[in-house]
């Protein structure tokens, strides 16, 4: 091998080397850039999830402040039988009055 030959093979090899290096590092940059958004956007997931956590807890406090507990249902319920049995006794009253009344139109 000439010089010439030994050099031009080292500057076809640096060339080589060149090329890979700047592929290598082409794509680290984009792997690093890839890294960079998904965290970005995990951030924002997380961020979302907190706050949707949080309006959640929040709607939670609200329905068990607002709806109908067990207890509240059975105090209502009682209240209502209450008032059909008052209605029930006020009818007998009515009947046994209209039963006073008839008996007294058949005995004039």
């Amino acid at each position: 091998m000439t010089e010439f030959q030994v050099i031009a093979l080292i500057g076809s090899l640096v060339a080589v080397v060149s090329g890979v290096l700047g592929v290598w590092w082409r794509i680290e940059g984009r792997i690093r850039a890839a890294e960079t958004a998904s965290a970005i956007k995990a951030e924002s997931a997380f961020a979302a999830v907190q706050l949707v956590a949080g309006n959640l807890s929040e709607h939670k406090l609200h329905v068990a402040e607002t709806y109908v507990t067990k207890s509240g249902l059975r105090e209502t319920t009682e209240q209502i039988m209450g008032a059909i049995a008052d209605i029930k006794s006020s009818v007998n009253g009515l009947s046994t009055r209209l039963d006073r009344i008839i008996e007294d139109r058949s005995t004039r």
